[in-house]
């Protein structure tokens, strides 16, 4: 009988022992095939960047006509953050218009969002319905807006910091090809934001 136990005992420690060397070799084999996959995304676009620089590089007319009008929707709800309200305000497009779609329901944030808006001249909305988050505040504001009144709409969260050229590098895309709908950019998430 002490005989068994040994062998089962041994048995056991052969099979962990497979176990641990196939789960290594998993592990090994993805880290591997991710490396690979990223290496090949980067030689990728090292190879195609000069085509697709080339392909949605600033355009002369685009950049002298400046005649599309462009609202940037600046949500909010309680959440006020006016240095990234301010800084995405400040566009090197001039024909870029901040509008400021206000749900909120405290006094303080009310107050601010008011005081803002009128020492920066941005057009303020506010709706009595509080229905559908976020989406029912943009919604309620474009349903309610003349169709000629814009040629673009940019949608901004509280907390968004857009960089000065954002609006002029964003049409570049739209100017290009006639068929794009909506682009979207690489959200930077900045520690205290």
């Amino acid at each position: 009988m002490f005989c068994s136990t040994i062998e089962t005992f041994s048995c056991g420690r052969k099979s962990w022992g497979g176990v641990a060397i196939y789960g290594n070799c998993l592990c090994f084999l993805y880290f591997w095939l991710n490396s690979v996959k990223d290496f090949l995304f980067t030689a990728f676009y090292i190879f195609l960047r000069k085509k697709i620089s080339k392909r949605y590089q600033l355009y002369d007319e685009v950049c002298h006509e400046k005649t599309k009008k462009v609202i940037l929707l600046y949500c909010t709800c309680n959440d006020l953050n006016e240095e990234a309200l301010l800084e995405s305000s400040k566009q090197d497009y001039p024909n870029a218009k901040i509008v400021i779609l206000d749900d909120s329901t405290k006094k303080e944030y009310i107050e601010r969002i008011d005081s803002l808006a009128k020492e920066n001249a941005f057009e303020l909305v506010r709706r009595k319905e509080h229905t559908g988050f976020k989406a029912g505040n943009m919604n309620n504001y474009l349903k309610n807006i003349n169709p000629d009144g814009y040629d673009y709409i940019a949608v901004l969260d509280s907390d968004e910091r857009l960089p000065r050229d954002f609006v002029s590098k964003l049409l570049t895309y739209f100017e290009k090809d006639r068929e794009i709908g909506a682009v979207q950019a690489t959200h930077i998430a900045v520690k205290g934001s």
